[in-house]
């Protein structure tokens, strides 16, 4: 259903009229508007509020063609938007929370990882459940290879497990960790395999061989978020400590620190072309990172009620997508200067 912002019925809402705020937060619905929420505004402006999640959208990912975004909630489903139709296509039932999500590299598949122990494999058009892979405890993370052939689970059971996308077998278990995973990121090239922890500490594996390249030691408090820049180079990490590092790939050493959020770091998510990261954090806000200078280019303040959750460009660059802790997904339209 497509709702404009300014429509009688959000008036309504703002007016008091408490059974139309529920019926149309109830909705799974697209609402257009013109207006950003932060000084920044000629650079990122809201451009659609996707409702419908019941509870917090801990994670979100846009399909590779840019076409839909699939959302993980703690009200216990996995929806797939049409965001050229303006609407929810489907919404997957678990049996609890969903903590993860994240389409495969053909757009194929979308698996999630949630609190029932278990990585469900959905068929991204039809929205049945293909695959239902276990844990021994709550899966917090998921990650396809680049070649699509291996997805890696994290979990509270402090394992990385590799698993064969066509026969739904088990491949590999990577130990090391010594508290749950809560973040993994393939590198582009797809040979390395990154895994932060609430150990405080960040493995590199290579995975193919399921061995254990470095351990990155710096952050003070878990790490929560991971993401590698497009050409490989570097990799980005967000901490409970409330700082975001740069680690140099090729020296396997700490470059940069980026401070500015002023609680955890939730999630990472780079630009396309690189030359921007977007953090969104514990204190609502998100920030846009020049990683040439460390600086932030500039404060959003989210509108997202309680924290950030999950942060994820479109394949253009030209959409930001944001979740949170209000139930409600954030489309921000990007012009960077």
């Amino acid at each position: 259903m497509y709702r404009p912002l300014n429509h009688k019925k959000r008036n309504n809402r703002r007016n008091g009229f408490g059974f139309i705020a529920l019926w149309v937060a109830l909705l799974p619905l697209i609402a257009y508007t013109a207006d950003a929420d932060s000084a920044g505004s000629q650079q990122l402006k809201v451009k659609a509020v996707l409702e419908g999640h019941l509870d917090i959208v801990r994670s979100l990912a846009f399909s590779p063609d840019g076409k839909r975004l699939a959302t993980g909630s703690y009200d216990k489903t996995v929806r797939i938007w049409d965001l050229e139709e303006g609407k929810q296509v489907f919404s997957m039932r678990h049996p609890n929370l969903v903590r993860a999500v994240t389409f495969s590299p053909d757009g194929n598949i979308v698996a999630s990882g949630n609190y029932s122990k278990s990585v469900d494999l959905w068929d991204a058009q039809t929205g049945k459940r293909m695959v239902i892979l276990g844990h021994s405890k709550l899966v917090r993370a998921v990650a396809f290879s680049p070649d699509g052939q291996i997805l890696v689970s994290g979990s509270s059971d402090n394992k990385v497990r590799l698993w064969s996308v066509r026969t739904g077998r088990q491949k590999k278990m990577l130990k090391g960790h010594k508290k749950s995973i809560n973040a993994l990121a393939f590198s582009p090239d797809g040979r390395f395999l990154a895994s932060g922890s609430t150990d405080r500490r960040i493995r590199l594996w290579d995975w193919a061989s399921g061995e254990e390249i470095a351990v990155l030691v710096g952050h003070e408090k878990p790490v929560f978020s991971l993401a590698f820049s497009p050409d490989g180079a570097t990799l980005a990490s967000g901490s409970g400590d409330q700082t975001i590092r740069l680690w140099d790939m090729a020296t396997l050493n700490e470059k940069k620190q980026l401070i500015g959020h002023k609680g955890a770091v939730n999630t990472l998510s780079f630009s396309p072309d690189g030359t921007t990261l977007a953090s969104g954090g514990a204190d609502a806000s998100i920030l846009l990172w020049d990683l040439e200078t460390g600086e932030s280019r500039m404060t959003l303040h989210s509108g997202h009620a309680l924290y950030v959750a999950s942060l994820a460009f479109s394949p253009d660059g030209k959409t930001l997508a944001s979740g949170g802790g209000d139930r409600h997904v954030r489309l921000y339209a990007v012009r960077m200067p």
